[in-house]
């Protein structure tokens, strides 16, 4: 991934650039859906994933987190983690083969 310092760099700089988008707003309201998150549930560690996320990386991630920090109550909550998914591509697969698993070890 030699391009991928540069990719998140331009990814970065579109985000500033196009502050008002669509995309600008929904990052700031998966902040706020993972602050609401956070303090309901106790959570201390968040990941998250998709295509968006995949294509973005982690310019996606920095503004979420600052999105979460800024609006999560109580402040101790600040201390929870967001961290994008390492799967990638491979969630669906995983995840299938543990529910196969599952459905497959049940008693009775």
């Amino acid at each position: 991934m030699e391009g991928a310092p540069r990719i998140c760099w331009m990814v970065e700089l579109i985000c500033l650039r196009f502050s008002s988008q669509p995309l600008t707003v929904a990052v700031a309201l998966l902040g706020i859906a993972v602050a609401n998150w956070v303090t309901v549930l106790a959570l201390d560690t968040v990941i998250i994933g998709g295509g968006v996320t995949e294509a973005l990386g982690m310019p996606l991630v920095r503004r979420v987190r600052a999105s979460f920090k800024e609006n999560v109550f109580p402040r101790r909550c600040r201390k929870a983690n967001i961290v994008m998914t390492k799967l990638m591509d491979e969630a669906g697969m995983l995840g299938a083969a543990l529910l196969a698993r599952t459905q497959h070890t049940r008693p009775g």
